[in-house]
């Protein structure tokens, strides 16, 4: 199967790389920003911030024929070690069972509105 670019209508990169890439049956991100859909804007509130990583989540799953269940890891990029705590809140409720969550990172580096996130998913077909 050829690799196949994933592009998210409400998720436009500055760059001209597409959401996600698809090749065989894994599916990688590239960094997805917290952006409001469809605009280049952040919200300032931090729980808009995930709601937002979220959906565009969710938006590349779906678009790749891929499920919550096909990610094997994640990895958080935050500007400031506390916004651990409101991540935590967000996996625990798209990941309630703590034996099949996905492997997870989280690195305290600058970044443009103060979090983002990649994953790696596996999907089988």
């Amino acid at each position: 199967m050829p690799r196949t670019a994933i592009h998210i209508p409400g998720l436009v990169h500055q760059n001209p790389i597409p959401a996600a890439c698809l090749n065989g049956t894994q599916l990688i991100t590239g960094m997805i920003a917290p952006l409001n859909p469809g605009t280049q804007d952040i919200p300032d509130e931090l729980d808009a911030k995930l709601a937002n990583l979220f959906g565009h989540v969710a938006a590349i799953l779906d678009a790749a024929g891929a499920t919550w269940d096909d990610i094997t890891k994640f990895n958080f990029s935050v500007s400031d070690d506390t916004v651990r705590s409101a991540i935590n809140a967000w996996w625990v409720e798209q990941f309630p069972d703590p034996d099949t969550r996905p492997a997870r990172h989280t690195q305290v580096v600058a970044i443009r509105g103060g979090v983002g996130c990649d994953f790696i998913a596996h999907i089988e077909r």
